[in-house]
């Protein structure tokens, strides 16, 4: 019997596909926005000042333009050495590749969720007069990508020497973004970039360029940090205890094992609860966010599933909650679009922390004086609606009704 002699298979990856892939999955229509804004912000951009300016294009519909006064980005045809601007382009050039990555750029995936639009521009120049102008062309990349059979669009890009009116860093144009239908209102633009990027940073000891929206007539620098929620009451002892403040935050590890291998999943609690939702101080800092989220290097991605992250003791309401859980372990995690995260070892270990986090939360001594006065609260409020009624039965005034049913009636036996 003769032996066959094997053939090396060498598997390919469809390109538009998983582009495809990448569009479709993302947890939120604005998801495009955080991954430009942390391309844009990332320290080694070295950018001083970002703006993102949101409007209406008369031939494409509803755009962006994303623009920083960076490094910019340079292009170099050596692909094992490749430069910013092929990274940019390209998919996967980045840490799980092997390749020197951005601070918050680990996956090489997020800039594909700019492709969702009738016309991509791209204008970049590093301010060194040595140095080659690009600019980069990619035509209608929503049709082609979300065709049924998918097909890269096709990309341009015109290398020049810089004029006298090019400017330091980098300036991306998404022309008509889904489609160009979709007007974002002010409010809609600002919630999202609090609850969902890094204009909602939740760490502390990190410097971000000045950070500008320009959308729908109105221009406004953006203060960066979380919204975390406040004790609205702090010196009246009649409401103040109706907030609880994580403070300070709360941290736990626990143990992932991978190939035989332990690996530390650190995370850390931060926000709180209050019952005076109905105050303006809630409504402000939450902007509607409530139960809990996910942040990975300070960039607040995703709500949590609250009933399997909050453990069994904390017996708040979602509704009541603003919480961050932050575990830079989940990086590696999370999936494609980032707006969500992958099973497995670090994510089961990062859910038991989190729920130990939480427990923690519900034996310390303000959640405990918390639910003794609630308790409390509650029995006088039962109480007192007890006594109401019980007067109002007792008033002179007090009508009654009463029903005979004549099909029961002796009489019509």
């Amino acid at each position: 019997m003769s032996l066959i002699e094997p053939m090396k298979l060498k598997p390919k990856v469809h390109a538009a596909g998983m582009i495809k892939q990448i569009v479709r999955d993302k947890g939120h229509r604005l998801d495009m926005v955080r991954e430009a804004l942390s391309n844009m912000a990332t320290p080694e951009v070295g950018a001083k000042e970002i703006k993102i300016t949101f409007y209406e294009d008369p031939d494409c519909g509803w755009s962006f333009i994303f623009r920083d006064d960076g490094c910019g980005m340079n292009y170099d045809e050596d692909e094992e050495n490749p430069g910013r601007l092929n990274r940019f382009i390209h998919s996967s050039m980045s840490d799980v590749a092997g390749f020197e990555s951005d601070h918050f750029g680990a996956k090489g995936l997020g800039s594909k969720l700019m492709f969702d639009c009738r016309k991509l521009e791209i204008g970049t120049w590093d301010g060194k007069a040595s140095s080659k102008a690009y600019k980069v062309e990619v035509i209608d990349p929503r049709d082609s990508i979300l065709k049924e059979k998918p097909e890269l669009p096709d990309f341009f890009i015109y290398p020049r020497e810089p004029q006298a009116n090019d400017r330091q860093g980098t300036e991306i144009k998404v022309s008509g973004y889904e489609g160009g239908e979709e007007h974002w209102s002010w409010d809609e633009l600002l919630t999202y970039l609090y609850q969902y990027t890094l204009v909602g940073y939740t760490k502390k000891n990190m410097k971000f360029p000045r950070i500008i929206l320009k959308a729908n007539g109105k221009e406004e620098e953006l203060y960066v940090g979380y919204r975390h929620i406040v004790n609205p009451y702090p010196q009246d002892p009649k409401k103040s205890w109706q907030t609880v403040i994580v403070d300070p935050p709360i941290e736990v590890k626990k143990s992932a094992y991978i190939s035989g291998k332990s690996k530390d999943v650190k995370v850390t609690l931060k926000g709180g609860f209050t019952m005076c939702t109905g105050d303006p101080n809630f409504v402000t800092y939450t902007r509607h966010n409530t139960g809990v989220r996910l942040s990975v290097k300070g960039i607040p991605y995703f709500p949590l599933d609250w009933n399997r992250t909050k453990g069994k003791k904390f017996k708040q309401y979602k509704e009541l909650c603003n919480f961050i859980v932050e575990c830079d372990e989940m990086e590696e995690c999370l999936n494609k679009s980032r707006s969500g995260y992958i099973a497995g070892a670090i994510t089961d270990a990062f859910v038991r922390a989190t729920r130990g986090a939480f427990d923690i939360l519900a034996n310390s001594p303000e959640y405990l004086e918390f639910e003794g006065k609630k308790r409390k609260e509650d029995e006088i409020s039962k109480a007192n609606l007890l006594n109401k009624r019980k007067k109002a039965l007792n008033s002179p005034d007090q009508k009654y009704v009463y029903f005979v049913d004549n099909l029961s009636s002796p009489l019509l036996a």
